[in-house]
Parts: C-alpha cells; sequence; structure tokens
C-alpha cells in the first residue's frame, strides 16, 4: 500500500497498523489479493479483492474473495466475503461462508486488536486457505436445468490457477461481480426477498458508516481544540508558578531588609537623621561616598542613552553618536570602580594600621 493510496484514507483510526498489515500480507505472497480504495455513498473503504490458492483433492485452486477493512481497523476485524464470478454458485449451508458470501471464521470472532501476532491479515488469509481447501466454498454451474436444479451435486470446481496470470483488466472484472449475479436467472420468490433485504441493509450500512465517520470527524477536531487549549492552561499554569515564586522572593528580600532597618533603629535610639547616617567620617570615606554617587551617575546614563537609541525615529547619525557616548560612558565606569578598588584597599590597611 503506497502513501497516495493511504493519503485517501485520513479517518482511519490507525493508518499505520493499517499499512504495516496490508503490506505485510502482500509480501507474504499467501494470496492475490491487491489493495483498493472505494467509495461507497459518502463512505470511502480500503479493501483488498482477488484470489486465495487451495488444494482440493489434489488439485490446486483459486477462490475470489474481498476483504474489507473498516475504518475502526484493527478495532474491529475485517469483513470477508466470497466473491464468485458468473460462472459459479455459493454452496448451500457452508460450514464456514453464509448464503451471501460472507465468510465466518473463528480467527474473526477470537479477533484482539492489541495483539497484532496472533489478530492480523496474514492469519486471517491462512485460516480462509485451510478452511476453503478442506471444503471449497463455491461449485460450477452447469448450463443444464438439471444441474441448476440441483446444484449440490455438482463438482465444486473453481476457478482454475490460470486466472493468477489473467490480465489485470480481467481479474478488476471477476473480482468485482456482485455476489447478486452468481445465483441462476430463475429467482424464486425467497430468493428476491433475501436480494431485496440485503440491499436495504447495505444501504443501512452506508448511511450508518458515513454517519459514524462524521461523527469521528467531529470528535477529532474537538479533540484537537481540547489539546490546544490544555496546552495553553499548563503554559499560563505555568508562567504562574514562576510570578509566585519571584514574589515570594522579593518578599523575603523586603523581610530581611525590615530586619536590618528595625536592628539600625534600635542601636540609633532617639530620631534619626539619614544625612548624619551618611555623612563620611574621613577623607578616604569621603573619596569612596563621592566614587559611588559617580558610578551610580554613570550607570543611569548609560541605561538613559540605551532607551533612547530603542527609538525607530532617530536618525543613523544620532545612534552613531549615542553609540559613542556609550562606549565612553563605559570608560569611566571603569576608571571610577577601579579607583574605588583602590579606595578600599587603602581604608583596609588604615584600619589594620589603627588597629
Amino acid at each position: 500500500m503506497d502513501h497516495t493510496m493511504l493519503s485517501q484514507l485520513s479517518h482511519y483510526q490507525d493508518r499505520h497498523r493499517l499499512q504495516q498489515d496490508v503490506n505485510e500480507l502482500l509480501a507474504s505472497h499467501r494470496a492475490n489479493l491487491k489493495p483498493q480504495v472505494q467509495r461507497f455513498g459518502h463512505a470511502v473503504l480500503c479493501m483488498l479483492s482477488g484470489t486465495v490458492p487451495i488444494n482440493y483433492r489434489g488439485a490446486q485452486y483459486n477462490i475470489p474473495v474481498t476483504l474489507y477493512l473498516d475504518p475502526p481497523y484493527p478495532s474491529t476485524p475485517p469483513r470477508a466475503f466470497v466473491t464468485p464470478t458468473e460462472s459459479m454458485g455459493i454452496k448451500d449451508k457452508h460450514p464456514a461462508v453464509g448464503d451471501r458470501g460472507m465468510i465466518w471464521l473463528p480467527y474473526l470472532n477470537q479477533w484482539r486488536p492489541l495483539d497484532r501476532g496472533n489478530s492480523n491479515l496474514v492469519g486471517v488469509v491462512t485460516c480462509i486457505i485451510g478452511e476453503f481447501s478442506k471444503n471449497p466454498p463455491v461449485y460450477a454451474k452447469s448450463s443444464t436445468p438439471q444441474a441448476q436444479v440441483q446444484p449440490q451435486a455438482a463438482q465444486p470446481v473453481v476457478v482454475q490457477a490460470q486466472l493468477v496470470n489473467a490480465s489485470p483488466a480481467s481479474a478488476a472484472a471477476h473480482q468485482r461481480v456482485p455476489v447478486a449475479k452468481a445465483v441462476a436467472a430463475q429467482l424464486t420468490h425467497e430468493q428476491k426477498l433475501q436480494l431485496s433485504v440485503k440491499a436495504k441493509v447495505d444501504a443501512a450500512l452506508v448511511k450508518l458508516t458515513d454517519e459514524h465517520q462524521r461523527q469521528m470527524n467531529i470528535a477529532a477536531k474537538e479533540n484537537e481544540e481540547v489539546t490546544s487549549h490544555n496546552k495553553a492552561v499548563e503554559r499560563g499554569l505555568a508562567e504562574l508558578r514562576q510570578d509566585t515564586d519571584k514574589i515570594r522572593r522579593a518578599m523575603d528580600e523586603l523581610e530581611d531588609l525590615e530586619q536590618d532597618a528595625r536592628t539600625v533603629m534600635a542601636k540609633h535610639q532617639g530620631p534619626f537623621d539619614i544625612h548624619t547616617a551618611v555623612a563620611p567620617n574621613g577623607r578616604l570615606a569621603a573619596q569612596l561616598l563621592d566614587n559611588i554617587a559617580t558610578d551610580c551617575a554613570l550607570d543611569d546614563y548609560r541605561e538613559y542613552i540605551a532607551e533612547l537609541i530603542k527609538d525607530p525615529t532617530i536618525s543613523e547619525a544620532s545612534v552613531a553618536q549615542y553609540t559613542k557616548e556609550i562606549r565612553d560612558t563605559c570608560r569611566q565606569q571603569f576608571l571610577t570602580r577601579a579607583l574605588r578598588k583602590k579606595i578600599l584597599r587603602a581604608i583596609q590597611a588604615s584600619s589594620l594600621t589603627s588597629a
């Protein structure tokens, strides 16, 4: 099964499993089956049509069959039918085939979707070959009226092996012959009623399949929307958790600062003068305070210029000038911070000497 055919089956539940099982069956060469995509009303189904080889009484024959793979596959087993040609008839009361060609097998009744090793198309075809080799489901129609009256007495002759090598057009013609055309020309009243009921059942099945497909499409769309909304909610929750962590850290820092402030205020009993608290008590301390003020001013100046550069209305000349100002400011800031380190070392040395 190629990707072109698979693309027409987008509504199928598990296209990967479908392609895997079909390709495995074709590679096994156990049957001359060809995958097809057919439209039945509004429903599009995958089917395998062709013949399966059997050995009956020392001779090899090919039985025409069709496997229908419904959209829920592999949750539901394939539907298998014998599709006789116009020169064939289906045996009455066959243990594995109904009078309309549907194949009944224990393998299909015990189908387990998750157990691919014991529930696959190769196993279905193998069971069909084994069952039909013991008892072929079709017989060759005779041209004499007597043979038509008693079809049970006819030999169970089926399509010969030459059909495998027939042209694709002729093979397709044999594969597509409806089961209803395999009965005799003279239908009884009961047979006509059965055909009428079958036609109604087929029409109802097509309608149900179409409705099921529509519901599956709606469910798939709703599932995509729910998944998208869930992802958006998860992203929002993650961002909310990050913001909560930031707020908690900020609150912890504020509590620490408040505790430090209370400690300082406890040491200075009485009115607290901010100007007196930050007044330098020596030449080096005054120089250090001026250095810190200069560094903060340069930092504010650099950030202000950086904001100006973001303005899309400024000219290229202004951008170049602002860039030069930032470089000069960074250079001054570097020298200021280097001087601060010298001041701090001098203060430390003075403290050691006085100690």
